[in-house]
Parts: C-alpha cells; sequence; structure tokens
C-alpha cells in the first residue's frame, strides 16, 4: 500500500495526525490517531478499507446534498469502502482513529472488504469492544519506538474480528440515525460536553433523558457502548488532551474545568489512560501545535 493513501486523507483533512505508525502481523494496518476541529471535511475516496472509530469529542454527521448519511456518536465505529468520498460536518472538536487495511486481499480484512461495496457508502456500528480495542491501539501508539508491537498486533486481530462478528451477527448493533432513543442520548452528551467541570451522577443525566435512572443506564450503555460514568471520565480526558494540546491554560485550570478534583486528580486519570502524564503529553505535542487550534481562552 502506497503511502499516499495516508498522506492525501492528511491533505484533505488540513491537519498532521497526533500520532500514528504501522502494525504488523496477519492483519497488518496503519493507524493514525486526529484530534481536531473543523467545519466540515471533504475526503476522497482511498483505495482501500478504512475502519474508525469516534473515542470522543461530538456528534459527527456524515453526508452529501441529499441529507446525512450518518449521526456518528463516540465510541461507535464506521467502515469506509475502497474509493468511497465521504463528506463529514462537525459540531466540536473530535478525537477519532483512522485505520487504513494494508492487506485487504487476504484473511480477515478480505472477509471485511466483502461486507461493504454493495451497500456503496460507509457501514456504521457500535460495539464496546471494538471502540476499547480502538482506544487501547491508539494510546499504545503515543509510545512511538517503545510501543509494544506484539500487543499491538493482538489488538488488531481482536479488533478486526469482534467487527466482522458485529456486522454478520443475526441482529447487529447497527447505529441508525432514527433510533428511538437517538434525541435523548443527544440531549444527554451535548448536557455533558457543557458541563464537564460539574459532578454529573446518572440521576442527573437521567433527568435530562426524561427516563428513569435505571432505564437511562440501560439505553446509554446500549446506544454509546459504554456505562454513563465511563463516558463522563473518557469525555473528560478528551476535554483535557483538548487544552493540553491547544491552549496555554495551566494544568491544575484544566483538571478544575475537566472536571477532575484537582491537579494530582487528573495526572493519575492521565497517566492509568495514556502512561504518561499531562506535563509530559503537552511537551510531546509542542512542536506540533502551530497547525493545529488557535489558543483557547479560559471561560470566563
Amino acid at each position: 500500500m502506497k503511502h499516499e493513501v495516508w498522506s492525501q486523507v492528511r491533505k484533505d483533512v488540513g491537519v498532521e495526525p497526533l500520532a500514528e505508525g504501522r502494525v504488523g502481523g496477519d492483519c497488518p494496518l496503519y493507524v493514525e490517531r486526529w484530534v481536531y476541529q473543523a467545519n466540515s471535511v471533504n475526503v476522497a475516496g482511498v483505495a482501500c478499507p478504512v475502519l474508525i472509530t469516534q473515542l470522543g469529542g461530538a456528534r459527527v454527521t456524515e453526508g452529501g446534498d441529499r441529507g446525512d448519511r450518518l449521526a456518528i456518536l463516540p465510541s461507535q465505529s464506521v467502515l469506509v469502502p475502497p474509493a468511497t468520498p465521504t463528506r463529514w460536518h462537525y459540531n466540536g472538536p473530535v478525537d477519532d482513529v483512522a485505520c487504513y487495511f494494508l492487506d485487504p486481499q487476504n484473511g480477515i480484512q478480505e472477509r471485511l472488504g466483502r461486507l461493504v461495496p454493495e451497500r456503496g457508502a460507509p457501514l456504521q456500528f457500535s460495539d464496546a469492544l471494538v471502540a476499547a480495542a480502538a482506544q487501547q491501539l491508539a494510546d499504545e501508539l503515543h509510545n512511538g519506538p517503545s510501543a509494544d508491537e506484539a500487543f499491538m498486533i493482538l489488538l488488531t486481530r481482536l479488533m478486526l474480528e469482534q467487527t466482522f462478528r458485529v456486522l454478520t451477527a443475526s441482529s447487529p448493533s447497527v447505529i441508525r440515525p432514527r433510533h428511538g432513543h437517538l434525541p435523548r442520548l443527544q440531549r444527554v452528551l451535548r448536557y455533558i460536553n457543557d458541563h464537564l467541570g460539574e459532578a454529573l451522577p446518572n440521576a442527573e443525566l437521567a433527568g435530562v433523558a426524561g427516563v428513569s435512572e435505571p432505564h437511562f443506564r440501560r439505553i446509554f450503555l446500549e446506544g454509546v457502548g459504554m456505562a454513563p460514568h465511563k463516558y463522563v471520565q473518557a469525555r473528560r480526558l478528551a476535554q483535557a488532551r483538548k487544552l493540553l494540546a491547544t491552549s496555554e491554560l495551566p494544568i491544575p485550570v484544566i483538571a478544575e474545568e475537566c472536571g477532575f478534583y484537582n491537579q494530582s486528580h487528573l495526572t493519575k486519570r492521565f497517566r492509568s489512560v495514556h502512561a504518561t502524564t499531562p506535563a509530559a503529553y503537552r511537551r510531546q505535542l509542542r512542536p506540533q501545535r502551530s497547525s493545529r487550534l488557535p489558543r483557547l481562552a479560559r471561560r470566563p
């Protein structure tokens, strides 16, 4: 697979990925981690299937003049067929992982490729295991040359095999934009994004959704692929990553604005997920920051 496949996508998006790398093994991938903000992006079709998983951020839609084909929430995935142009529209910052199939004629990649050409459009689904594997793969990429190649090979095999199982199951967990609970979930996700600096207990979020707390936990897990408290924690970390990468705010202020008790609490959570501290993460990104978002002012 020529390098131009993903380099062209970078030109279309207009920014460089936060992390990238090739994963070998019997189902090789080229993986990119993206954190950026845009109003809309047109991406030309590439020669291989691409599996995209949104890790965090705002709601994303995909479609053209005839309307949206997809409405994507964090922890959901999209399998894009080869040679399929896409038009992405963003309501805010987004954090996602793109996995390019490097061996689409063989093995699990060939089996996945057979699922999509007849549709002529990206195939969307939601699965907690796929989302978790994509998150772990992205986190490992940030370790650069010290990344555990054997671990990433296992993750890619698991992620692709689970994707195939989900898409070929008798009742696949495909997300449809008109799903009955989607308006409630969108309302809750917007509320979470707007109140990350506050306590967000399930009872409060259930009130926003207009359902009982037990029912809320069920529909949230079904629709988003993770428990509400795990999603809130992931969003807080995603917001912290964004502010570390795009602002000059002191780390204690970022901790407060993202809903952590203090800087130590942020550092503990950040290290447990990213195997590094917020300060080290910011230092690593400094050479790249000029090509990203403008500085963010502290909210009054």
